[in-house]
């Protein structure tokens, strides 16, 4: 059985994402948004009864934009924010279908290029994820 440790909210945090169960109702205390994570239509059910403000699709690349659709159906009113596998290749098409947000990961800061200080390349990166959005 996991154990946790208590998570420390100030009045400075906005979000949290995945928190442990005991620190929802204090991260929403304190008015931070909280954004759980799920894969399937039972855990979207399962974090909107735990409190979740938005959702965290997660692998996004699993499934596909396809799939983020078809949560839409029985999840109209549910954010829905794919993470995992989003790049300036599909993030669009996962805003076309009704994400909130999309996120990036090593498709726009990949390890190497953090050690190897390329950060003109990472600049680049963003730039181009960020296009792809618009």
């Amino acid at each position: 059985m996991a154990t946790y440790t208590a998570v420390p909210f100030s009045s400075v945090a906005r979000c949290t994402v995945w928190p442990p169960v005991p620190a929802l109702s204090r991260a929403h205390d304190v008015g931070a948004a909280v954004v759980l994570g799920a894969l399937t239509p039972t855990e979207v059910a399962a974090a909107v009864a735990l409190g979740a403000d938005a959702v965290k699709i997660f692998p996004a690349r699993a499934l596909g934009p396809r799939h983020l659709s078809d949560l839409r159906g029985p999840f109209p009113e549910v954010p829905l924010i794919p993470s995992g596998g989003v790049d300036d290749d599909n993030a669009a098409e996962y805003l076309r279908v009704g994400a909130l947000a999309v996120t990036a990961g090593t498709s726009v800061v990949p390890p190497a290029a953090v050690e190897q200080g390329r950060w003109e390349e990472i600049t680049s990166r963003a730039a181009a994820f960020r296009a792809a959005t618009r």
